[in-house]
């Protein structure tokens, strides 16, 4: 039930707010900056692949920040009940495996 509903708000509510947000915050900025430097047409395609690797770079910082801070709170928390020798890829590995469910 629990990966059902983690299923569901991922797939149908997560990325539809995160694409929408980073289509507004990075795709369309880097591309209306990319159009004001080059007068030229035909460089289209070559704008669009920009941008869209402007938007993967962003979103991959993104979740590497989620995932370093969402395993910082579990260590710390971790910690706090005396676990002692955790380390954050450990942990993030486990989060992973939560999300996916193996």
């Amino acid at each position: 039930m629990f990966l059902n509903i983690v299923q569901d708000f991922w797939s149908r509510r997560w990325n539809l707010t995160a694409s929408a947000n980073l289509k507004d915050a990075v795709y369309w900025p880097v591309l209306q900056l990319l159009d004001a430097h080059n007068d030229r047409n035909g460089f289209e395609t070559w704008k669009r692949m920009v941008a869209g690797l402007m938007v993967f770079i962003v979103s991959g910082i993104m979740h590497e920040v989620y995932t370093h801070s969402a395993a910082n709170i579990v260590i710390m928390t971790l910690r706090r009940h005396s676990v002692r020798y955790l380390h954050v890829a450990t942990i993030s590995q486990l989060l992973i495996m939560l999300v996916i469910g193996s």
